[in-house]
């Protein structure tokens, strides 16, 4: 029986920036080539049956590694990848589904970086800022921080987080700073709970990320108790060293994992 070429399977986000990413992928052992394209859009089969001459394409790469850093891309743009196995000069497999990721936003000059209200986004469940990254271990999106009108220090909204022992792990990342060495930042923000007894958690834990795409790079510097009485809270960064591959990251995420319940609001980050 003829064998055909198998395609490429199980493509993967590795690490990315604001104009680089890293895919790695699947594939049967014998292939050592692969063509790669980017889109803006979903593609058709007859985009790509000839992807050279397709307007809607706007990269095609050919690798020899299914571990692979793709660079020189537009930063805060969606994207969506597609590869094809080259088992020889004239036999190529059937492409892959396609692999969508968004590059993130240009790192923040820390000299510009203002004040985060929170006031320029929809409010309510699935909303965030524009360059900021948010989650939660937990599958409801209730419990995926998001922009509500409950509480605010300035404006109309803040940021809502929420987390129980069942659903745990609410996350925020601030965008990349632009900054040689992040222990020498200071971070501002005002924080709120409707919740302060000793049945909820009413704190929020402060770090640094290294990279979005793996978030085992975070190490917790602070754990902020928070009050019924909105107040102003200071973060410093002295005593952060690195993650644990040795790395120094330069983004800043708010988390919200505790053994009890938690429900607090952040606002007017700088």
């Amino acid at each position: 029986n003829i064998i055909p070429c198998a395609r490429p399977e199980k493509i993967k986000l590795v690490d990315f920036s604001s104009d680089a990413v890293r895919l790695s992928w699947s594939s049967a052992r014998e292939i050592d080539r692969w063509r790669v394209v980017f889109a803006l859009d979903k593609l058709t089969q007859q985009d790509l049956s000839n992807p050279q001459m397709s307007s809607r394409i706007v990269r095609i790469d050919t690798v020899t590694s299914s571990y692979t850093w793709f660079r020189g891309l537009q930063a805060s743009t969606r994207y969506y990848v597609y590869i094809q196995s080259m088992c020889s000069d004239i036999e190529t497999s059937k492409w892959s589904n396609y692999f969508t990721f968004t590059s993130l936003c240009v790192p923040i000059d820390i000299e510009n970086v203002g004040v985060e209200s929170f006031e320029n986004y929809a409010t309510g469940v699935g909303t965030y800022p524009d360059c900021y990254i948010v989650g939660s271990n937990s599958k409801d999106k209730e419990y995926v921080p998001y922009c509500d009108t409950k509480y605010k220090h300035t404006g109309q909204a803040s940021m809502f987080f929420r987390s129980d022992e069942e659903n745990n792990g609410a996350y925020m990342i601030t965008n990349s700073l632009d900054v040689d060495d992040i222990a020498d930042v200071k971070l501002n923000f005002w924080g709120y709970t409707e919740y302060p007894s000793d049945h909820y958690a009413h704190s929020i834990v402060v770090g640094v990320l290294t990279s979005p795409s793996d978030l085992a790079t975070f190490v917790p510097v602070d754990t902020v108790v928070l009050s019924s009485e909105e107040r102003p809270y200071e973060i410093h960064f002295h005593n952060y060293k690195y993650d644990y591959k040795g790395d120094r990251g330069k983004f800043i995420m708010f988390r919200s994992e505790f053994d009890r319940e938690n429900r607090v609001y952040i606002d007017d980050i700088s």
